[in-house]
């Protein structure tokens, strides 16, 4: 038991994957258009979301669901406390690296961080899509006691895509910058 308690602790191997999840996600930036911003390439791009932040909420639900095994070992010697808290640290450590490798390398780029918005908007979305990652990282740590891992892991993926293409999409993207607007583009671009 105390054999798989190595895998609680962030090891070499975690912080690989997440940063190969983070470099999946930047590598679009060598065809980014040069006028684009930080929130273009990171929301309105859809591929971090559709592709490496599904990923990275997967090999969090793999984690947890890894412990389901040994779970009765654990109960019986009262340390689920134990396995949920360093679940919790594991999964805020691999978020916060998730979106520092990716924002970061964003920076580094040389493109315009916040050129189409307010910056205070901006921020606000990025923040928010990374509290997102982490509340539902916290839903998939529930598995590890859920009698329905898979119904879990289903409604974090379906409230992740929900909150992209409904919530992202439709309104926070219109409020950051009118360019997102399909309306303002049909009456604008066609001219």
């Amino acid at each position: 038991m105390f054999k798989e308690m190595k895998l609680l602790k962030p090891s070499w191997i975690t912080a690989l994957l997440v940063i190969v999840l983070s470099l999946l996600s930047i590598q679009n930036y060598r065809v980014l258009p040069a006028k684009e911003d930080i929130i273009f390439a990171a929301i309105h791009w859809h591929g971090p979301v559709l592709l490496t932040q599904t990923l990275l909420l997967c090999l969090i639900a793999w984690q947890v669901v890894s412990f389901r095994k040994i779970r009765f070992l654990v109960a019986i010697r009262g340390k689920d406390e134990v396995i949920q808290k360093n679940l919790l640290k594991l999964m805020t450590m691999e978020v916060i690296g998730y979106f520092i490798l990716f924002d970061g390398s964003y920076l580094l780029t040389g493109h315009p961080i916040f050129s189409k918005g307010p910056v205070i908007i901006g921020i606000l979305m990025l923040v928010l899509r990374m509290v997102l990652v982490w509340f539902l990282g916290l839903l998939l740590i529930t598995t590890y006691t859920a009698p329905y891992p898979g119904l879990i892991l289903l409604g974090v993926l379906v409230v992740n895509l929900f909150y992209h293409y409904v919530i992202e999409m439709n309104f926070l993207l219109i409020q950051y910058s009118q360019t997102y607007d399909p309306l303002w583009k049909a009456f604008n671009l066609n001219r």
